[in-house]
């Protein structure tokens, strides 16, 4: 630390004696990225000083000036600094002060070695090291402590690669040796069709050959960071699948409590905060999703009650499924004969759809009629090539009227209940009104799918369908949600629609309440929209 540029080379950077300076206690001031650092001390100086960005302040503290990266100092030492400028940074939270900076006593009475804190540089890891010093550590910011060469502190973590190289897959390399060894074709010819660099594919002809043949021959550049395995993230993928497929997906922060205790049963080595915090960190995480991002997705789940999920099950399907190809065997239906009807509620206060707004803004708001809605039920049935009857009104009442549904769609029915839900009486109407519509008789008669609700299959019903020839299929019990046609593909489409139109409403109409009796007109609208055979 005899000179300026030894000084400069340390993580506490103070002036050393030279013919410059008359005084030891200069202090120098180096900014990197947030700010500098100002160590303890009063500068002092026989010359002016070259550039000053602020005064000493005590060590520890921090200048938050955008300003570009100064060094004050006199004269030669700030030309030493500027010239090693590339070597420095801000002292971290490892670093401890020198002692130089501490107790006041002139630099050139103490010892000249610097003062470095922290585990050594890795082999080959580091390129601020160029001897490349061995150590058993990862810390990032870390030193070497034979040479003060400082080094990158941590990887970004959205880090993007400027070229190709390594990229190669272990297939295609070996796709590449084998064109070289059993069609006698020369290294520089095989690249060129491959693709591949010439080194890698000499080296890796090299080490596959032979006595000197390795098993499991690596390729591409290695990944010394990685905590698991490429193997061992395969069967955590596959743990993570089966776990969403019954039902029981882990959160973010669950799978990363089962990568640290999976790492903590493997001795695998893991960094120290997944010690500290008992689960892995959000890089590793992070780097975890990209990687399966083919694969794995971060996804809100549905409210999938018990019964459902024990009730949609293999042999449940494979029974319905096996009713249905007998019956298709034995009436040999055709698409226009095979339908589907189910009901769906309808509300007057609608979901609203997305907006353009404010970036940023905290809360976005979209007009309704209330806050809660009344309900009414919507009866609909489809076929296999797209078409449909027209549907069946529910309205919360006791009493029907006509000009109920006097704005609905051409053809459709009502009917009331003060629950505004389905029953056994206004199914067996609608089974009428779709007898009507379908034209089915006992000598050509058609398969109707629908729901096992205790409403559509009660006596009346079954004896009406019998006479007319309808053949009724219920779905499995609480499998409609992934069985039934409607529910599937016809329905999010409808209320989509639906919802568009009441948004319409209540601009065309403003300070007024939608009603129950408003909405035959807006299902009107939708229906045609979304109930074709387009």
């Amino acid at each position: 630390m005899g000179s300026p540029l030894a000084a400069a080379r340390s993580p506490h950077v103070l002036c050393a004696p030279s013919p410059a300076c008359t005084r030891a206690t200069n202090t120098a001031v180096v900014h990197s990225s947030g700010g500098h650092t100002l160590l303890r001390g009063t500068p002092t100086f026989q010359q002016a000083p070259t550039s000053f960005a602020s005064v000493a302040l005590r060590y520890g503290r921090r200048c938050s000036s955008p300003q570009t990266p100064q060094l004050t100092g006199c004269a030669s030492c700030t030309a030493a600094l500027h010239s090693a400028r590339p070597l420095l940074r801000a002292p971290g939270p490892r670093d401890s002060p020198p002692a130089a900076a501490t107790t006041g006593v002139p630099l050139s009475a103490r010892t000249t070695a610097p003062r470095v804190s922290g585990p050594p540089c890795r082999p080959g890891r580091w390129t601020g090291c160029p001897r490349r010093h061995p150590v058993p550590s990862r810390a990032p910011g870390a030193r070497c402590p034979r040479t003060t060469t400082l080094v990158p502190a941590e990887m970004v973590r959205n880090y993007k690669r400027k070229t190709e190289r390594g990229s190669a897959t272990p297939q295609l390399m070996q796709e590449a040796a084998d064109f070289v060894r059993n069609k006698n074709k020369s290294v520089r010819e095989s690249t060129q069709l491959f693709g591949v660099h010439y080194s890698t594919l000499q080296r890796f002809i090299h080490k596959t050959s032979g006595n000197t043949a390795k098993n499991n021959t690596h390729v591409g550049y290695a990944k010394p960071r990685q905590v698991f395995t490429c193997e061992q993230e395969e069967e955590l993928v596959s743990y993570l699948k089966t776990a969403a497929a019954i039902y029981f997906g882990l959160s973010p922060r669950e799978v990363k409590e089962l990568a640290f205790k999976c790492a903590n049963e493997a001795k695998i080595e893991m960094p120290d905060n997944w010690r500290n915090d008992k689960y892995a960190g959000k890089d590793w995480f992070s780097g975890f999703m990209k990687r399966h991002g083919q694969e794995l997705s971060i996804r809100q789940p549905e409210a999938t009650s018990l019964s459902r999920a024990t009730s949609f099950n293999k042999h449940n399907v494979e029974l319905f499924f096996s009713k249905l190809s007998s019956l298709m065997d034995k009436y040999k239906f055709e698409p226009q004969d095979i339908w589907n009807a189910d009901e769906s509620g309808v509300t007057t206060v609608q979901k609203p759809r997305a907006v353009v707004a404010v970036k940023g803004t905290k809360q976005v708001g979209s007009l309704t009629s209330a806050e809660r809605g009344q309900l009414v039920t919507f009866c609909v049935a489809v076929n296999a090539i797209g078409g449909s009857v027209p549907p069946m009104l529910i309205f919360p009442r006791k009493n029907y009227h006509d000009h109920f549904i006097r704005d609905g769609p051409e053809g459709s029915i009502g009917a009331c209940h003060p629950s505004g839900w389905m029953t056994q009486d206004n199914f067996l109407l609608f089974m009428k009104h779709f007898i009507k519509h379908t034209k089915a008789t006992v000598e050509k008669p058609i398969l109707l799918l629908l729901d096992n609700h205790q409403s559509h299959v009660n006596y009346d019903v079954i004896t009406l369908c019998k006479e007319n020839g309808v053949v009724l299929l219920s779905f499995p019990p609480h499998c409609s949600h992934k069985l039934q046609p409607l529910d599937r593909s016809v329905y999010g489409p409808f209320k989509r629609y639906l919802s568009s139109a009441q948004n319409d409403w209540l601009r065309s109409n403003p300070g007024k309440r939608m009603t129950i009796y408003d909405i035959p007109s807006q299902v009107k609208k939708s229906f045609s929209e979304s109930f074709n055979s387009h």
